[in-house]
């Protein structure tokens, strides 16, 4: 059995690919699979002037990883965010090495140096379709303008060497639209593998109903994609219904200057807790402005027995395929919005949702069996 070397920088705020990364290793482990983490978990390495340099290098691999991985011949390496250590220096080591590689794709960075496919609020695909390392950096698409040369060197480095292609065997993707994200920067069709992530929430929240104290909540980080703006532009104009807001992030600020009566504003939540005070609501929003490649969000929600309103674009349709209880808001325009919210509260009163059977779906057991699938070929 080949033992594992797990490849994941941990972000500076703590996010959904973070939380995959900690339930990949478990199932890897409950597998039966030797793994080694890099890096270790114990420090997040920054954008300092060295730690961008390195990971703009093409030789330099970190002495602690390049044991490994020369001890560990055999392994598999699973690759996630490679940002900015080791970054370029990995891909160009495993371009000529022997190991099998996997790369799971969280987002779009694999061409935006944001991930989000965004600029100034709307969907961008600029750089997919034409790599370009001075347009980033001009436009600073990371609001840092460190983070936006660093991102648009290294991605330009990669696109230009052909060092996806070279260096990953298999691409595991969360979602059919992150799948075509992949495809359209000629990585081969049958190098792409859709997997959905697991999702997960304690065993004591799947069944039992609760009183309801809110209409509506949310539950996650608090930035510009995830929607925050709008959904507080929901719940001024619905002002009959509550709304709960659960989460911390660069828009903690803005939703606590909001002095709506109907809006409960909570933070320092453990998960278990947010996950508590979610449950007691009859609705979960998930309105994302840019095409996420996967939602955790929809599914714990499923999993608490709630449905979710959710943005109509191209990457929700991954929603519609897995038959989760979702209801779909146009998010063209304010007023397109907020009709949609009016039309889903006139016809839905209440939903059954089979939650079991959402969590059967989305489980760690099933995620294992389709990576074992993936081993044997």
């Amino acid at each position: 059995m080949p033992s594992i070397i797990l490849i994941h920088h941990p972000y500076q705020h703590r996010g959904g690919e973070d939380v995959h990364v900690e339930l990949l290793r478990e199932v890897y482990e409950q597998m039966g699979h030797k793994v080694h983490s890099f890096p270790n978990g114990k420090s997040i390495m920054g954008t300092s002037n060295l730690a961008i340099l390195r990971g703009l290098s093409s030789v330099e691999l970190p002495k602690e990883l390049r044991l490994v991985l020369e001890s560990e011949t055999d392994a598999i390496v699973h690759l996630h965010n490679i940002h900015p250590m080791p970054g370029v220096a990995l891909l160009k080591y495993l371009a000529n090495s022997d190991h099998r590689v996997w790369m799971t794709v969280h987002n779009h960075r694999m061409y935006c140096t944001n991930g989000l496919a965004l600029y100034s609020g709307t969907q961008c695909y600029e750089c997919r379709d034409s790599i370009s390392s001075v347009r980033p950096i001009l436009r600073n698409c990371n609001g840092d303008r460190k983070r936006s040369i660093y991102y648009a060197l290294a991605l330009a480095k990669i696109r230009k060497g052909s060092l996806w292609e070279s260096a990953v065997d298999d691409f595991i993707v969360p979602s059919g639209y992150i799948s075509g994200e992949v495809c359209s920067l000629d990585i081969p069709r049958e190098k792409i593998h859709i997997i959905p992530h697991p999702v997960t929430i304690p065993a004591s929240l799947l069944s039992g109903a609760v009183e309801k104290e809110a209409d509506f909540v949310f539950l996650g980080r608090l930035s510009a994609e995830k929607g925050i703006k709008e959904i507080l532009e929901i719940a001024e104009h619905f002002q009959s219904h509550r709304f709960c807001v659960i989460g911390d992030g660069p828009m903690a600020p803005y939703v606590a200057a909001k002095s709506l009566k109907n809006l409960e504003f909570l933070q320092g939540l453990s998960r278990e807790q947010a996950l508590e005070k979610a449950k007691k609501c009859r609705f979960a929003l998930s309105l994302s402005t840019c095409n996420e490649s996967f939602s955790m969000w929809p599914v714990e929600a499923a999993q608490l027995g709630l449905s979710s309103l959710v943005s109509d674009m191209p990457y929700s349709n991954w929603m519609r395929l897995e038959n989760l209880p979702v209801h779909f808001v146009n998010m063209s325009s304010k007023p397109s919005m907020l009709e949609s919210v009016e039309k889903i509260l006139s016809e839905v009163s209440s939903s059954h949702v089979d939650a079991n059977a959402v969590a059967r779906r989305f489980s760690l057991r099933r995620y294992a069996t389709e990576l074992s699938q993936l081993m044997s070929n």
